[in-house]
């Protein structure tokens, strides 16, 4: 006879379900008194913990294999995957698995590589070459750009298991790469606004009503208007209009002959940009064609600057962009760790684990998800708390190892981010509270 599970046992099994070996045997320790149990149950503890080392045996012979395979699967598709393959390959010094790095050549005292396999040769003169063309124009090999994933992936919860796999460390950084390039389009020195960029995203992007019209409200009140329909940029333009407070946004939406009147859609925002015919009032702004335009090109940046399907950032002028001096920002920033990060350094140039740069709490923050997660059965209320110590019973897992700023020696501390779920707050809405 099948039972339909209960709500809470469902979401009971869906956690144990992601639970890791680590955890799980952990959990099998606590519940098993080793004096008491049947050596059937000892059994299973023992062959489980042994195939979890093997597990990460495992682990360490594919981030080798996957080093070496320049020859086979030929040089990375992206300057992001090519450098951490090289990356990958003068680590295997370091791996457990004896005379790995034996497998490419031969490193020198002074640290000169001389290729003796043809996985060697193809590392050498296809991957490595690859990378140091291209790395002096890209951030990637920028010790501050490395720091900086370094510490986001401290503080996820599957940091580790992201930096053993190849294909989704390349996944995370990329993702850590595009918040980057929106923090930087959300700083002042843009030009691209005036004020806190806060406050702007709230003016461009929020409805409130009898307060604010957001960007793509003013649009779409412009849209009847004969002048509007004319214009072969704004005419692509559809909106997406939220008045609960979640943002309102605009999409560009392409037709299939777009390669035909492309320059019709280019010549549609430059003249935007080159007229200031006034266009009324809202919000208390009297608005001009120029205006517009000009809000079009800081919402474009604010949302991330990403140019996708539906994102229309390619037709922005580049030379209205250099006469705000867009560029030569960009170009003067020289990703420090402190300076452009604002991030803490200890004596020895490492990471302070317990002072996350503004850069990490601001990822964390847009991304809750990704840190330790507890339940609010774990913090002793009912309800989602301002602050709370976690339970004695809780507060066991949620540590991690940490290199100790004063003494420079490995040692444990509590985890710094951890998000709160309720239950049946996550049924609804899917949400958490991420706590510092």
């Amino acid at each position: 006879m099948l039972v339909r599970a209960s709500e809470n046992q469902l979401l009971t099994y869906t956690k144990l379900a992601d639970i890791s070996g680590k955890e799980l045997i952990e959990n099998l320790k606590k519940e098993i008194d080793l004096t008491k149990s049947t050596d059937d149950s000892i059994r299973q503890l023992m062959l489980l913990d042994k195939f979890q080392s093997l597990d990460n045996i495992g682990s360490e012979i594919v981030k080798v294999q996957s080093a070496i395979n320049s020859e086979s699967k030929g040089v990375p598709k992206s300057l992001l995957e090519t450098s951490t393959k090289v990356t990958q390959g003068k680590n295997l010094k370091f791996s457990p698995i004896f005379n790995a790095d034996k497998l490419l050549g031969n490193t020198d005292a002074d640290g000169n590589f001389t290729p003796t396999t043809i996985n060697g040769y193809a590392f050498k003169y296809g991957t490595e070459f690859a990378d140091n063309i291209y790395s002096k124009y890209f951030p990637y090999k920028k010790p501050g750009f490395d720091a900086i994933v370094r510490e986001v992936l401290k503080h996820m919860a599957n940091g580790d298991a992201i930096t053993n796999s190849m294909s989704r460390l390349n996944e995370t950084t990329s993702e850590i790469s595009n918040d980057i390039r929106s923090y930087f389009y959300s700083n002042q020195d843009t030009n691209l606004f005036l004020g806190n960029p806060d406050e702007e995203a709230r003016r461009l992007f929020i409805d409130v009503e009898g307060k604010n019209l957001s960007l793509a409200s003013i649009l779409q009140a412009l849209s009847s208007q004969p002048w509007y329909s004319k214009n072969q940029f704004l005419n692509k333009l559809t909106f997406n209009i939220n008045t609960n407070g979640t943002v309102s946004r605009i999409n560009f939406e392409a037709s299939t002959a777009a390669n035909f009147d492309e320059r019709s859609i280019y010549d549609g925002f430059a003249y935007l940009l080159s007229k200031n015919v006034p266009l009324g009032e809202f919000n208390g702004i009297q608005y001009t064609s120029r205006t517009l335009a000009q809000d079009l090109v800081t919402a474009a940046f604010l949302e991330g600057g990403n140019q996708g399907a539906k994102q229309y950032l390619r037709y922005v002028p580049v030379a209205y962009l250099k006469t705000l001096g867009f560029g030569e920002y960009l170009g003067n920033i020289n990703f420090d760790f402190v300076d452009t990060f604002d991030g803490n350094l200890d004596g020895n140039g490492q990471v302070i684990y317990s002072m996350p740069s503004a850069f990490t709490r601001q990822y964390i923050q847009n991304n809750p998800e990704i840190v330790k997660t507890v339940d609010l059965s774990d913090t002793g209320s009912k309800t989602i708390p301002d602050k709370f110590k976690l339970l004695p019973k809780s507060l066991e897992a949620n540590f991690v190892e940490i290199t100790d700023p004063a003494t420079g020696e490995i040692t444990k501390t509590q985890t710094h981010f951890l998000s709160v779920d309720d239950e049946y707050l996550a049924l609804e809405d899917g949400c958490c509270v991420t706590f510092s």
